[in-house]
């Protein structure tokens, strides 16, 4: 009888390990952006940001698009009929990297947007750390420290970083031929 209760308590405990480990892996489409790439997702308190490009000339949905109700419906924001290829989120700011016109900061959710400094690049990845803003360009690494008024050049040049990850006082780089730069 022992033997009974004890594979039973043990075929209970597996299936629920299965359906606890396996049962998450449910995905079904939400009522999004469509006829594009989403190419990263930002969350700032309740609103999710997803980051899209479109590369039929003839489409409008390319740009930065929000959701406040968990993604069950998205609306595009005026950064619209842009590649935009990164996101991030510092406080109140948001940055969007965009294809060919640098990076875009909005400071009102998403409600408007406005052109940084760093306007003639294509900026695929984008990190903050504190006050430091990294972008990740077709030409190296940017920095801002005063939430994009200006962007220096770091010593990171002539790479296409296509990801930046930070680690403590660490900034990894990841480029398209050359592989990993710290």
């Amino acid at each position: 009888m022992k033997k009974l209760i004890t594979s039973f308590v043990l075929i209970v405990v597996i299936q629920l390990s299965v359906s606890i480990n396996f049962g998450v892996c449910q995905w079904e489409q939400c009522e999004g952006p469509y006829g594009g790439k989403v190419n990263a997702f930002a969350v700032n308190e309740n609103t999710i940001f997803a980051a899209t490009t479109n590369y039929n000339s003839f489409s409008s949905s390319g740009g930065v698009y929000l959701s406040t109700n968990s993604g069950q419906s998205w609306t595009q924001t005026t950064l619209n009929n842009q590649r935009i290829w990164s996101l991030a989120i510092s406080g109140n700011n948001i940055f969007a990297g965009t294809d060919m016109y640098g990076v875009y900061l909005s400071t009102n959710n998403g409600q408007s947007w406005t052109q940084t400094t760093l306007n003639n690049r294509q900026v695929i990845s984008l990190a903050i750390n504190g006050n430091n803003i990294f972008a990740g360009t077709d030409y190296g690494v940017f920095l801002s420290t005063n939430n994009g008024t200006t962007w220096t050049q770091t010593s990171l040049n002539n790479q296409d970083v296509y990801s930046l990850a930070i680690s403590g006082n660490n900034i990894f780089a990841g480029t398209a031929g050359d592989g990993i730069y710290l």
